[in-house]
């Protein structure tokens, strides 16, 4: 079982490279932040950082957005991330998620049967496309999904076997929804590095 971080493209407001490199915390950046949560996790074999090729972090395997994905945002990165990967499963996350808990990750991870193509979170009527696994078969969509121009997420899972994991069961592994927090905007990046001190650290996944 793999994990694929996706740190490419241009963001509505941060673009996701530079939410990736920004330094946040104790030093740290988004991204080694991330990669330290999903290594703590415990839950996979590799972690393959999805970029243009700018992002790098230690012990993970950077891949780049295929060629006929380009401009295709956050679909196109997953597609990419499950191409490179030579897992079944993938656990799919972005790269500005600093309090997502590897109990969480866990959690989700054991929801994953064979009958089912994704694992996806849900809550107050959202649902976290960002924070979800994926089976390889999902990569079976990807000429229909381009031709049609259908690049939404949101779109994808719902033409797909989805499990939704609803917010009951979410909070009994992480009350305050903190996993889903992500930075977007200046105003984000200062209420994640107000909370941090509490919500965040320690690592130990570094």
């Amino acid at each position: 079982m793999n994990a694929c971080v996706l740190a490419g493209g241009v963001g509505r407001r941060l673009g996701a490279g530079m939410k990736a490199t920004l330094l946040f915390a104790d030093g740290l950046r988004l991204i080694d932040i991330v990669v330290a949560r999903l290594k703590e996790s415990n839950c996979f074999n590799r972690i393959l950082i999805v970029s243009d090729g700018s992002v790098v972090a230690s012990n993970t395997v950077s891949v780049s957005d295929d060629e006929e994905l380009k401009g295709t945002g956050a679909l196109g990165g997953l597609l990419s991330g499950l191409a490179h990967s030579d897992a079944e499963w993938n656990f799919v996350c972005a790269c500005d998620m600093p309090f997502i808990k590897p109990q969480l990750i866990k959690f989700l991870k054991e929801k994953i049967e064979d009958e089912y193509d994704a694992i996806v979170p849900r809550w107050n009527g959202y649902i976290e496309p960002l924070c979800a696994f994926y089976n390889k078969r999902v990569l079976r969509m990807r000429k229909h999904l381009i031709k049609d121009k259908e690049l939404s997420l949101i779109s994808l899972i719902h033409k797909i076997r989805t499990f939704f994991v609803e917010e009951e069961m979410l909070r009994n592994v992480d009350e305050e929804l903190l996993s889903f927090f992500n930075i977007n905007t200046e105003q984000d990046i200062e209420t994640a590095r107000r909370l941090w001190p509490e919500r965040g650290a320690p690592l130990v996944g570094l």
